[in-house]
């Protein structure tokens, strides 16, 4: 995401709180328990959870968890971004960039998750 917020940028949202909690639910091979006790997400390259809520809004998710990972690639993890509600209304304008998870995606959950 090269912007601060992507609500309705050329049609490229963050999926929302609700959203990004009924998807990242759907991953039951990557369920575990936060440090607080609440349902997350273990994020493999990191072997840590998180909350269910995160990548739902446009923010440096990977420097605010204070990963080791970034450590390694610096400036990479305080970049801001977002899972996106629809990848391809992402794909319109030319300075706009959609990737595919490889750590929040499972064929065996039938979850095809992206990120901007």
């Amino acid at each position: 995401a090269t912007m601060s917020t992507k609500d309705n940028v050329d049609g490229c949202r963050c999926i929302d709180n609700g959203g990004s909690i009924e998807i990242l639910g759907s991953l039951k091979e990557l369920s575990c328990t936060t440090s607080d006790g609440d349902p997350g997400l273990r994020i493999r390259i990191y072997d840590h959870c998180v909350p269910l809520t995160y990548g739902s809004v446009c923010a440096p998710h990977d420097g605010t968890h204070n990963f080791a990972y970034c450590q390694e690639f610096g400036t990479a993890c305080y970049r801001p971004w977002c899972y996106v509600a629809d990848h391809e209304a992402c794909m319109i304008s030319p300075d706009q960039r959609v990737y595919r998870s490889s750590y929040a995606t499972s064929a065996k959950d039938s979850v095809d998750l992206f990120w901007s």
